[in-house]
Order: C-alpha cells, then structure tokens, then sequence
C-alpha cells in the first residue's frame, strides 16, 4: 500500500458556516425561483455571492482552514443523494435541478421524499430511499466547482461530505423491497463511488477532505461497528486520496472510537461540548461544557499520533464559550495525543451569522451572544492562546474579549441562576433567595372552590353548544396571503400604521371564518392571521424571551424561523391578541412550541444526582411538571409548563390520557358528523376570534375574558369549549 502524504493540518478551522445569508438572501431567491419570478441562473448567481462572501468572511476573521461543500440549495443529505446518483425512478426523467427540487418539495403527480429532524437539532434533512436496485452514479460537479470557485478567491478549502456510514443509516429503505434490507447493505456499491471522489478530489489538488458522521454517536451494532471498520480502512487505504478527516458530533463517539482509532484516517473530530464518559449525548444532561473537562480524557490515548480536530466551542447554541474551561481541555487533550486542532463542536449552521446586528437586544444579554462570527472569533483566539503556551504548560488568568470570566449563562442575565432540584421536588420547596420559583403558575386549590366538577360543566357546554359527538375543526393556523405579509412588512417599514394593519388582520379573519362556514364546519377558528410566527408570536408576548431581528436560522429549504433566547424561567403573562385560553390548542401549542424551537439553554454545570434520570433517556434537556393531583406538581426537569387541568391527572396533556382517546381518523369523524346531521338541529357555530392583535411586549395585558369576543358572536361562544370532552 502506498502511503499517502499527510498535508499540515491548520490549527483552527470550523465544521460548516451558515449558508441562507445574513439577510435570507438564499430564502428570497429560492421562493423568488419556485414562484417563476427568477430563473435558474439567478438562482445561482445568488448562490455564488453567498459562497464567496462567507470564505471572505472567515478568512477575515482569521480561521486557518474554511470549508467547502457546505453550502446547499436546500439540504446537505439530499446534495449526497444526488452526487451518489440516489434518485428513485419517479424522479427521473427531469433535469438535475428540476429533479432536486421535486425530491424536496414534490411536484405535479409526485409527492417529495420524507423530511425528518436532523438528530435531535431543529434543522431537517430530506430521507434519502435506497433500494436494492438503486444504481450509484459519481456527479462531482458541485464539490469539485466550489473547490475551484473559492480557489479563484485565493483560498484553499475543505471539501466537506456527509460520510458513508452516515448517510446510509439515515437513509430509508425503497418501497418494494426485500424483507431485511437495510441500507448499510449496499455499503460496499456505495464506497466504490466515494473512491472514485476522493481521486477526482485528490487530481484537483485538494489536500484535505472532511467526511461527517454525527450518526456514530449514537448507540451502535456490532454490525454497524463492522461497517465503520471497513469503511475507513476501505478508504483509507486508498493511494490516490486526500487527507481524511472524519467528524463526528452532537455526543460522543462512545464503541466507535476506537474503531476509528485504529483505521488509516489521518484526523478525527470529537465533540468536546456535548459528549464525554458516561454522558450520552450532552454533557451534565445539557448544552455546555463539561463532559470532556470535567471527566476522564483517558479514552482519547487512542487517538495518539492522529490529529484530533477539538470541538470546544458550540456549535448548538447562541452563548458565548467559558474560554478558560475551554482552553483547559484543549491542553489536557492536547498532554495525551499531540497535535490539537482547535474548532467548533458542529457547524455553525445551527446559530445566526453574527450578533453585533441586534442592535435591539438589551446589551447585558448581547454581551454574552455568540453567532457564527463570534464563535469564529472564538476559535481563532483559542488556537492562538493554545499555541503560546508549551507543552506541559497550565492556561494563564482568563483575558480579554471572550475570557472575561466563566461562560455567562442566561440566567445571569436577569438575576441568579436558577437551581435545577432532584426529581420530585415539590415546586413549594424551590426558591431563590427565599422566593419561589414556580409560585405564579401554580393556581392555588382555594381559587377552584367555586368552580363546578368537570362532569357538571361538561354537561352544560354540551347543552350550549350542541355539536356532534365528533366535531369537525381544523387544527387552528390558515396559510398566510401574499397581501397578509406584504402589509405586515410594511407595518415592519412604518410604511403602514398599526391601524391599517389591524385592518388587514380583521378583514382576513372575516374571509377565513366565511369560508369555513361554506364548508359547514362544526366549530370554527379565526386563522390566527395575527402571527408572524408560530414561535415567535409567542415569545415576543412572553416573559423570559428575547427575540432576535436578523438571528435567522435555517430550518429546512427556504424555512428560517428567528431563535427565541431563554432569558429566565420567570412566569410568562398569556400572549395578547389571540383566542388562545387555559387549555386551549393555541395556548398547548405555543407553551411547547416556544420551549421546543427555542436556543438550547445552558444549564448550571454539576454532577448527576443520585436517582436522577441519566442525560440520554431525557432527550433534550427540557422537560416537564407532573401533576400527581390538580394543583400540585413535582419538579422533573428545569424548563417546565405547568397546568391545572383535573382532567390531565398525571398526563401532562401532549399524550392521550385515560380519559382522552386518541382522535379518529379524519374520515371517520366525516362519516358520524354526517350521520347526525341527519337528525340533529345545529345551532350557529362558535367561533372564538380576537377583538386586537396585541403585538408590542411593553402593552399592558388585557387578560382572555368574554368581553374580548365580538358582540355578534358572545352569545354564541360565552367561551372556549373543550370540543372533544373527557
């Protein structure tokens, strides 16, 4: 075997940088070209001024080695499918391009391939299908075409690719396939085509290539195992290759690093921020560091006499980075393999370009942000401090900008940290500073006392309202018009006054509740025209958010909602200008909604207590109060929602409960409405609709009473009804 010749390694570099523009550029063109308002070399042109300004951009900042291949038209895993030749025949038969698009989105006759999260981040990737009959297809134009592009700008780059191993484990079967086929099951036909890259790679003088696989984090088979195995020792034992560099993230690589350990790749990326010995996927059950400093760096002697590519800074969340912490791991690790690279723990996909544009955030909070630029800069000076000081050497005093002390959680912005109690605190017993925490949202069993038993309001509603046994409704939001947006932009400009705007929302209501009453739907919503964003309308009507004005963050294609940035756990007042009530779907849906897609919070750093769940069966870090009686609840994780609910028990009401079960199909629900239609008298729908569309955070709150309904409509509607009851 001929030894390949290991290039020099720069000594900072990033996994991946943010691609829709700082501006939504990408967003704009693409919707401008799926709307046929641009052409497809419009399309591209955009494109190419994006790609040119974000290696501009890095290189200014100081990074030693940038990124390629990381820009995308709408997903990295469906840009794999298609420089594999992965398409499904029913795609087919379009151009390239035509056929990318129909993959993502469907098109006339053809529904798309299925979209799914990418691990447990609020980006989404498109699911490749692999059959057996799949056949693969080198198309190097577009890592090869990027290469050359960012050559011409006088910057060598990293081809960056989603490796082998990963993407066919996030693949999904064919249809029509054979019992037990997988798509590890075509490894082989599959690393036959990434040979043939890696030497169109290698021909066009690219030194490194950076191979991602996040998918090794997970618990994996001793078949997978062996997959790894032969992959990199298939590939890295390739004469005509590249240097390889295999990134791995979002945890640790636990059984798959010593696999890797021992194949010829030349680097190897561990996720320093979110995984480490005995912590699953995040480090003390959250986003921070920890779980590498804090725990034993022995597993990383098998790295010796590889480059190990050090993620030390999030790439998950808006914070800025514990320099001195951070600088500490890297001399650990650094005492036990050699040679450190100093990078992000994930591209930086996953946070907004920079945060010197939010000029409108309180600037104690905008002191501790840290988007792409920030973390950026981040890395730059870590491998500058790291390389000053000699092997064996301890990290001086923390200084200056990003190490003025420890990384500032957000929880100092407004005050002290909160505690996170054991599991089955009552929340009486949490406080601060002898204040409780949680004293607000919890309704006190003397305020219900007038109140009647469920069964007696049940039966009253019912009475009321007469509906069918199974009401038909919809699930709340109407698609927003092009006027609808258009008006709210220019209420954004101040080329439209609130006034006219309000106009405009109402006059939408009234087309959608109209609507909806020519179709005969038993129990009517109002559209929730009002909402910029299903988040995002939330959080700027809540305690505790900040909102962010140019944060964009890609979700999936042309889809970029803002982050919400969890200032404190303080109790939220109940958003202005929307029929949602205690219990409704809109008030269910924005509580989860807000937590869910909000930045990852980066909780006190501590040790796991005796008893407490281990991190990687709590998922993501956020959980929630369990009610063990109406009225009392028990701490069971540190962001919560609380409800009063009788009926939820000790459901926490996103699951069917005893007394609540599941909804029918669609049809079915069609079929017995019909039914009774027949015989059943049917009053005027309810309709519950806002009277303002309450925006600015500093409006006092009106509160969610009968008087807020139109008058035309309260004796109709006296109020939100449970419309499935039990």
């Amino acid at each position: 075997m001929t030894a390949v010749r290991t290039s020099p390694f720069p000594t900072s570099t990033v996994l991946g940088y943010p691609r829709i523009g700082p501006r939504r550029e990408l967003k704009r063109a693409l919707e401008s070209y799926w709307g046929g308002r641009s052409t497809s070399e419009d399309l591209h042109g955009v494109g190419s001024g994006l790609r040119e300004e974000s290696w501009r951009r890095l290189g200014t900042l100081g990074l030693g080695a940038s990124p390629s291949n990381t820009f995308s038209y709408y997903d990295q895993v469906l840009d794999t499918a298609m420089l594999l030749g992965a398409v499904p025949e029913r795609y087919r038969g379009r151009s390239d391009e035509d056929a990318y698009f129909a993959m993502a989105r469907g098109t006339e006759g053809v529904a798309p391939l299925r979209m799914t999260k990418w691990f447990d981040t609020n980006y989404h990737y498109i699911v490749p299908e692999i059959g057996v009959d799949t056949v693969f297809r080198l198309d190097a134009a577009k890592p090869l075409s990027e290469v050359r592009q960012a050559r011409a700008l006088g910057v060598e780059t990293r081809p960056v690719l989603v490796g082998p191993v990963t993407f066919l484990l996030l693949s999904q079967a064919a249809p029509g396939g054979p019992a037990g086929f997988v798509p590890l099951d075509r490894l082989a036909d599959v690393l036959g085509v990434y040979e043939r890259l890696l030497a169109a790679l290698a021909a066009e003088g690219v030194a490194w290539v950076q191979l991602d696989e996040p998918a090794l984090v997970a618990d994996r088979t001793d078949a997978e195992l062996a997959a790894v195995r032969t992959a990199y020792e298939w590939l890295g034992s390739l004469p005509d290759r590249p240097s390889l560099f295999v990134a791995s993230y979002f945890g640790d690589l636990g059984d798959a690093l010593p696999v890797l350990a021992g194949t010829p790749v030349e680097a190897i990326g561990v996720d320093l921020v979110h995984g480490g010995p005995g912590h699953g996927g995040q480090a003390d059950g959250g986003q921070g560091h920890g779980g590498w400093a804090d725990g034993d760096l022995s597993r990383l002697d098998v790295l010796a006499g590889k480059i190990v590519v050090a993620g030390v800074v999030s790439g998950r969340d808006v914070w800025r980075t514990d320099t001195e912490r951070a600088l500490a791991t890297l001399l650990a690790v650094r005492d036990r393999v050699g040679d450190v690279v100093v990078s992000t723990s994930c591209s930086l996909l996953h946070v907004p370009y920079d945060a010197d544009l939010e000029t409108d955030l309180d600037p104690a909070l905008r002191r501790r942000l840290a988007f792409a630029d920030q973390k950026v800069a981040e890395v730059v000076e870590l491998a500058g401090l790291l390389a000053s000081i000699p092997r064996g050497g301890t990290a001086p005093p923390a200084s200056g900008a990003f190490g003025a002390g420890p990384s500032a959680s957000v929880a100092s912005v407004s005050g002290p940290r909160r505690p996170v109690p054991a599991e089955g605190t009552p929340v009486s017993d949490v406080r601060i500073e002898g204040t409780p925490v949680f004293d607000a949202p919890v309704e006190a069993p003397s305020a219900r006392e007038g109140r009647s038993p469920y069964a007696v309001r049940a039966a009253a509603q019912a009475e009321h309202l007469r509906l069918p046994t199974l009401p038909v409704t919809t699930i709340g939001s109407f698609p927003q018009t092009g006027e609808l947006r258009a008006a709210r932009a220019a209420m954004v400009a101040g080329e439209l006054d609130e006034a006219g705007y309000e106009h405009r929302v109402r006059a939408e209501i009234e087309r959608v509740v109209a609507l909806q009453e020519r179709l005969g739907l038993d129990v009517l919503v109002h559209g929730e025209p009002e909402r910029n964003d299903m988040v995002q309308y939330f959080a700027e009507h809540l305690d505790g958010f900040a909102v962010t004005r140019h944060g964009w963050v890609q979700s999936y294609g042309s889809d970029c909602p803002l982050p919400k940035l969890p200032c404190s756990l303080e109790s939220g007042r109940p958003p202005g200008g929307t029929c949602a009530r205690a219990g409704s779907q809109a008030d269910q849906q924005g509580h989860r909604a807000v937590i869910g897609a909000g930045a990852p919070r980066r909780p006190t750093l501590r040790g796991r207590q005796e008893g407490q769940p281990h991190p990687r069966r709590l998922g993501r870090g956020r959980h929630r109060l369990r009610l063990d009686q109406p009225g009392q609840a028990a701490l069971s994780g540190q962001v919560a929602r609380v409800t009063t609910d009788p009926r939820v028990g000790r459901h926490d009401g996103h699951s069917p409960g005893p007394d609540h079960p599941r909804r029918p199909s669609l049809g079915r629900l069609r079929r017995l409405r019909d039914g009774e239609r027949q015989d059943r008298h049917r009053p005027r729908r309810p309709c519950l609709r806002p009277v303002h569309p309450q925006r600015p955070n500093d409006r006092p709150h009106q509160g969610h009473t009968g008087s807020q309904l139109p008058q035309r409509r309260r004796q109709k509607a006296p109020g939100p009804a449970r419309i499935f009851p039990g």
